[in-house]
């Protein structure tokens, strides 16, 4: 009894971290910190730093795999599957209902379209500011400039899968930063990555969780890489929605809380219901608790392994380059008239040079959409 207590007492203290994780991975971060490191003592600072840099170098939003590690942490596990629920749920459930009103309701409701059309233009601002601060880290050398630029040249002008894209450009970097000499000499230690997953056609749900699963594992350095993999694939090559109806996706997830890449509740409710919306979370979220309940000791030793590390690097730079050219095919969509263009950078400004709360920032430019919508009867 005393056991159920201390689950239900867990879920209910991360269930209240769902309902306030507003701002991006870093607010979302910095909340669990403060009161579980900071105040709560669960684990101390040095580990917390390590654990957080751990995750920060594989896939999966780190926000929701830090919440997994809490839980398995202080109650195994059973503890790790709560906490990670608790934090992805109330995000899920709203995005979820916001999907429904969008596709049944969403065309009709001016209030909605209105509030949408100013939110889009700040969500361009955040994916930009996203890329530069992902860019400073990752691209530290000029070859990495160079993987960055050719995973963007790749994703408007080649067409192939994404997931063969980036570790292609992965693995070019690793080929031209080790001495081929020494791989082939000593082949033992010589590593062949190669990710090229098949979609089979078994089902629309089961192709969506394919789909989906790929796209969590694609979640180097945060919810924002996933965007360019889910925007080209659930258009272009699926065909579920359109350009205009994913910005609005990504547009309703951020004013709900919870990680970015709770778009995919929206993607998957598009294409396949509410069952495809559930088949979609599940999938996008697998890997990020299934690293942390299953293969934690042997993640960490594979991220300290060094010649990984090379190849990491030039997957992260290739994942700068997709995210930067997603974010100008994006903009072509939301910046469309001058109010757009000036709320895109006066939402810049404010997130980049005066480091303004997300949040903040994306329900004000939806109230300003609204504002012009109604005071100045603008045609959206």
């Amino acid at each position: 009894m005393d056991k159920f207590k201390g689950y239900l007492s867990l879920f209910k203290k991360f269930l209240r971290f769902g309902f306030l994780a507003w701002g991006g991975p870093v607010a979302q971060i910095s909340l669990m910190h403060e009161e579980l490191v900071e105040r709560e003592k669960w684990v101390s600072e040095e580990k917390f730093r390590k654990v957080l840099a751990l995750y920060q170098a594989m896939p999966g939003p780190e926000a929701t795999e830090l919440a997994v590690f809490f839980g398995y942490n202080k109650m195994g596990k059973i503890g790790g599957l709560l906490s990670g629920l608790g934090f992805v749920l109330p995000g899920f459930f709203l995005v979820l209902f916001l999907s429904y009103i969008y596709l049944n309701y969403g065309l009709q409701l001016e209030i909605l379209q209105s509030f949408l059309y100013g939110v889009k233009a700040a969500i361009i601002a955040l994916i930009a500011v996203a890329v530069y601060k992902i860019g400073k880290l990752a691209l530290f050398n000029k070859k990495l400039l160079v993987t960055a630029m050719l995973g963007a040249l790749g994703f408007v002008l080649l067409q192939v899968d994404l997931v063969l894209l980036l570790f292609g450009c992965a693995a070019a970097y690793y080929l031209t930063s080790t001495d081929l000499k020494k791989i082939f000499l000593r082949k033992a230690n010589f590593f062949v990555f190669l990710a090229a997953p098949a979609v089979f056609s078994l089902g629309k749900q089961f192709e969506i969780f394919v789909f989906f699963l790929k796209a969590g594992l694609l979640t180097f350095g945060g919810a924002y890489t996933v965007i360019p993999f889910v925007q080209k694939g659930a258009i272009n090559e699926f065909g579920w929605l359109t350009a205009e109806q994913f910005l609005d996706g990504l547009a309703l997830s951020s004013v709900v809380p919870g990680p970015l890449i709770i778009v995919s509740t929206f993607v998957g409710f598009l294409a396949g219901g509410a069952m495809g919306a559930v088949v979609a979370t599940f999938a996008v979220f697998l890997p990020a608790f299934a690293i942390t309940l299953f293969g934690y000791n042997f993640i960490q030793k594979i991220v300290e392994n060094k010649k990984l590390q090379v190849f990491l690097d030039g997957l992260s730079a290739a994942v700068v380059g997709l995210i930067a050219m997603s974010s100008l095919v994006l903009a072509k969509t939301a910046l469309i008239d001058y109010f757009t263009i000036t709320v895109f950078v006066v939402s810049l400004l404010a997130l980049w040079k005066f480091k303004a709360n997300i949040a903040v920032v994306i329900i004000g430019s939806g109230l300003a959409g609204l504002a012009v919508k109604t005071f100045f009867s603008v045609t959206i």
